[in-house]
């Protein structure tokens, strides 16, 4: 297995937990460290710090590749995807996620907030949200709903039951938090999306496009989040 853009390498150690065959992490910047030192221990497990546009696997490579949230970071989305794609067996799968284009208040902050953070050193900009981090763990934590009886169209906000948190996170500010991980974790994946110059957006139709493109057939697209595009392929055995 392959995972592209691993974090803090939560998902590499849980993988080389469970598998009884080998796991690789790839990802270009220094984060790549921090999944070697939280997975050095796993004998399974390969943390190899480069270019996914340059991994130096050879094609064919991998039974399942995964690459959640990485994509859309890269100068050529697209190109990126069919990267990684050759380097998935003939019968292999492919996990992949893209961002959806977001509602208008929710693209102003993210730019202002980009705008400032591209300016930082990584360093700086890991530090800075952290407070992004806390505000998206404590609304969660606040375990409230709001229901709305008709939808807010001119911000892109559906009608319905929304938890607090994910109002926040889907409608205005990107201030990601998940119980299942731990902080840094956490802020990794905001930090993921405020540093890299590089955030594209896609619809559907579009990524539907590529997959034709590629001679994809068989996939499915799963319901992530509003944000999301989430798709699971599997590559044609000829």
């Amino acid at each position: 297995m392959l995972e592209v853009g691993p974090g803090s390498g939560f998902n590499a150690r849980f993988m080389a937990h469970h598998c009884r065959g080998e796991v690789f992490a790839l990802d270009i910047s220094d984060a790549a460290y921090t999944t070697f030192e939280n997975t050095r221990t796993l004998t399974n497990c390969t943390v190899v710090q480069a270019d996914l546009m340059a991994a130096p696997f050879a094609d064919d490579s991998f039974d399942l590749v995964i690459a959640d949230g990485v994509l859309h970071h890269t100068p050529d989305t697209r190109a990126a995807l069919e990267a990684l794609y050759r380097k998935v067996r003939l019968g292999g799968q492919f996990f992949f996620y893209v961002y959806k284009q977001m509602g208008p208040a929710r693209r102003f902050c993210d730019n202002h907030i980009r705008n400032t953070f591209t300016q930082m050193t990584p360093e700086e900009c890991y530090a800075a949200c952290e407070p992004l981090t806390e505000l998206g763990r404590e609304l969660s934590h606040i375990n409230g709903t709001v229901t709305l009886s008709k939808p807010i169209d001119v911000l892109g906000i559906p009608a319905g039951t929304h938890d607090v948190q994910r109002l926040i996170y889907y409608g205005f500010l990107k201030c990601f938090w998940n119980d299942a991980f731990d902080f840094e974790t956490n802020n990794m994946v905001n930090f993921d999306w405020y540093h890299p110059h590089n955030a594209w957006q896609h619809s559907v139709s579009e990524v539907e496009g590529w997959l034709a493109e590629l001679g994809v057939t068989e996939y499915q697209f799963n319901d992530a989040n509003p944000n999301g595009i989430s798709v699971l392929l599997t590559r044609p055995s000829r």
